[in-house]
């Protein structure tokens, strides 16, 4: 049937095709991971001190009334991390993370308050499961926004085939997709969702000269920084237009963007001074940025979360943005995407904690997706038509396998989270990801046989654990902590001497070697 004598209604699908697909591989991503059980109603609980400082605003502002949180980090944080901080100038509980993503979430909260008040199925307190899945939800649907989203502005440039290959290549091997399923409370995906519709707004406006057009560039640019503060970067994509215009303009569009942005910027600056008293600062302190001690190797290329070696289609992007450079048409703005992504990478490399500590990849760069998707597009099309789909969709698998292994191993805990992987953890365990499931089941089997006082249980768990994988430092400090409980100090010591040789630096074998010493000396003195 010719397409104009269609149906509208399959007019309309075949429209939506490439949006329909990535809706579906989002939804069989979330339907693959609560069969393992990683997303779950009873795991989506706010925990950890991001998740918890980002939530604090939420229910501190809607239940209190105020920017208090000693009640809010006394139930959701039972370590007492954050109550262990000194208070701020203002006299304040420390908040230092972006108020955005409370913002963003409010909308659900406030219907989960609603619901509970209706039904009384949960106490109305801010607190209960009700309220803290609404914050999860709201996270998933923003993420799945994002990736629709990030096919429309991929679609600016390239072909509906190459935006679609493109963005599903980008999204499910890159670290978004673990941020895009509601597994932990991290903001990742809502800062990348205002990321991404700023970009594609303002290159689908590009040549409209109406102040509405800069008013709402400002506002999205508001937007997007009060998710992530140094989001505010990407305001300079819009440097090569600028340079078009006559000077009256560019200052005229230029007042009224950056009037709209400070206006919609403005909740976070209230908060700043309420809490620490001034209106624009650093809230981790002077100390969190190292501005003459960049990182940018370890950054893009260290096994301990770093971009390229974790997410390798990352690289790929990178590389088509460069290759992109030779089309003179097209040259400037590839020129500004990667601008844009070195002062990104400036930013996250001169962080204290450029690694990210124990988020998943290199979380910081999330927000850089949109770029690493139009790189991506870009090298496709320089692929030889008739190898294009079939290369791209080996890519694709490729790429995605490796991204997958890799959410399996870090969240079922196969590999550590608080230091650099060793080769065999990168990329050997991917090759026997099953192994590495028992190697981890009989590692935690031999620490809860130890506690029970079955020692001889958990010598055979240990034992078996060397034999199926070898190479893998937790089993060695586990025999070394059992150990030392038995006060076998010399054969504690082994063992913690050979987990210290798999994994150099590792914190966990560190503070048990200094726990043995100290026990020693206990012994010594007796």
């Amino acid at each position: 049937m010719p397409a104009e004598t269609q149906p509208p209604a399959r007019n309309l699908i075949w429209s939506f095709r490439f949006e329909i697909i990535l809706t579906g591989l989002f939804i069989l991503h979330t339907i693959l991971f609560a069969l393992i059980d990683v997303i779950a109603f009873d795991r989506m609980t706010v925990s950890g001190i991001d998740p918890v400082c980002y939530y604090s605003y939420l229910r501190s502002v809607v239940f209190d009334h105020d920017l208090n949180f000693e009640n809010e980090y006394c139930v959701l944080d039972p370590t007492g991390v954050l109550l262990s901080y000194p208070l701020t100038p203002a006299g304040r509980r420390p908040n230092s993370f972006s108020v955005g993503p409370a913002i963003a979430c409010a909308p659900l909260f406030f219907t989960s308050h609603v619901i509970v008040k209706i039904t009384g199925a949960a106490p109305a307190d801010g607190f209960s499961p009700p309220y803290q899945v609404s914050c999860f939800l709201t996270l998933a649907l923003f993420a799945l926004a994002g990736l629709i989203l990030l096919f429309r502005w991929v679609r600016l440039f390239f072909s509906p085939m190459e935006s679609f290959l493109a963005t599903a290549a980008t999204w499910f091997a890159s670290a978004a997709v673990y941020y895009s399923y509601p597994a932990t409370f991290m903001p990742h995906a809502i800062s990348a969702f205002f990321v991404t519709l700023f970009l594609y707004y303002a290159q689908k406006t590009r040549g409209r000269g109406n102040a509405s057009r800069w008013a709402m560039l400002g506002v999205l640019i508001g937007a997007m920084t009060l998710m992530r503060w140094q989001n505010c970067l990407f305001a300079l994509f819009l440097l090569p237009e600028m340079k078009g215009l006559r000077r009256r303009q560019l200052i005229r569009n230029a007042s009224l963007t950056a009037i709209t942005a400070l206006l919609i910027f403005l909740p976070q600056i209230i908060v700043w001074s309420i809490l620490y008293g001034r209106f624009l600062l650093i809230p981790q302190g002077e100390s969190f940025l190292l501005w003459s001690r960049p990182m940018l190797m370890p950054l893009l290329f260290s096994t301990f979360n770093g971009l390229f070696t974790w997410t390798p289609i990352t690289l790929l992007g990178i590389l088509g943005l460069i290759l992109w450079l030779r089309e003179k048409v097209a040259r400037p703005l590839p020129q500004i995407l990667i601008i844009l992504f070195i002062l990104q990478a400036y930013m996250n490399s001169i962080v204290r904690d450029w690694h990210g500590s124990w988020g998943f990849g290199m979380r910081r760069f999330i927000d850089c997706t949109p770029l690493f998707a139009v790189g991506l597009g870009a090298l496709l099309t320089r692929i030889r038509p008739k190898f294009r789909h079939f290369l791209t969709c080996a890519v694709l698998v490729l790429f995605v396998l490796w991204n997958y292994l890799f959410l399996i191993q870090y969240y079922f805990h196969l590999v550590a989270w608080n230091r650099p992987l060793t080769f065999h953890e990168m990329v050997g365990d991917k090759f026997h990801i099953f192994t590495s499931i028992e190697r981890r089941r009989l590692v935690r089997t031999a620490y809860l046989s130890a506690e029970r006082g079955y020692m001889d249980d958990a010598e055979k768990a240990i034992n078996l654990a060397i034999e199926i994988d070898p190479k893998h430092s937790d089993i060695y400090l586990a025999a070394g902590e059992i150990a030392t409980l038995q006060n076998e100090t010399d054969r504690a010591f082994h063992f913690l001497m050979q987990a210290r040789a798999l994994a150099p630096g590792d914190r966990d074998v560190e503070h048990a070697i200094k726990k043995l010493g100290e026990q020693s000396r206990m012994m010594m003195h007796q």
